[in-house]
């Protein structure tokens, strides 16, 4: 007989998996999760858009080329080594960079007009201004410090390494949870072979029944 107690135990396992997981990530959609349930375990493991990116999501410390600035990042460009890659990457700077207000530290009357975005917006902003294409075709120059960068990277890498911990979390999560699937499927296909087997019972005692019914006076 299916060991229904052990697959409640399951599911209770299941749930507060679940339960732990949507506390941890409160505008996660739930319904996505179930959606991506059908497609298969292991897939919904790569599938989550990370497949457009260098390297692997829980690897923090893998090494990334920066997106476009000033030009396409082409296949030859992820290939360079790291002293090639600098080099390109400083092609690209504007020929006036020097004249700009670009400076190792703060200093009172510097352009703090785009401090205010967050990181993605304002690292992008800054490399564009930073840019021989800007300096012809845009009116505006970088106004960031090193000591503004040094900090909003600090706090990028701590975020980044937080979340490929987290990641790796989850990921033995998902492991745990494709096993407690497993273990459910196969009590369920005992419970549905002993229905079968309670079936054939009925219909046996059925006709027992009616024989008794039919033929004992």
């Amino acid at each position: 007989m299916a060991d229904y107690n052990e697959c409640d135990a399951e599911m209770d396992e299941v749930a507060r998996i679940l339960v732990g997981t949507s506390e941890d990530f409160p505008n996660l959609s739930w319904q996505k999760v179930q959606e991506r349930w059908s497609i298969g375990w292991e897939e919904s493991k790569e599938t989550d858009g990370w497949d457009k990116r260098e390297g692997k999501v829980t690897d923090w410390t893998a090494k990334s080329r920066s997106r476009a600035w000033g030009g396409p990042v082409t296949d030859i460009d992820k290939d360079l080594d790291e002293r090639s890659y600098c080099t390109r990457v400083l092609e690209n700077i504007r020929q006036d960079f020097y004249l700009t207000d670009v400076a190792r530290e703060d200093y009172e009357g510097r352009d703090t007009s785009i401090d205010h975005l967050d990181t993605a917006a304002w690292a992008s902003v800054q490399l564009m201004r930073c840019s021989e294409f800007a300096r012809q075709n845009i009116d505006a120059e970088p106004t960031f410090t090193e000591a503004q960068v040094t900090e909003r990277a600090r706090v990028v890498e701590k975020r980044g390494r937080e979340m490929s911990d987290e990641i790796r979390r989850l990921d033995d999560q998902m492991d745990v949870l494709s096993t407690k699937i497993t273990q459910l499927a196969q009590i369920r296909v005992a419970a549905a072979r002993e229905v079968g087997e309670l079936r054939d019972m009925k219909r046996d005692l059925d006709d027992l029944l009616l024989i008794a019914r039919a033929c004992l006076v």
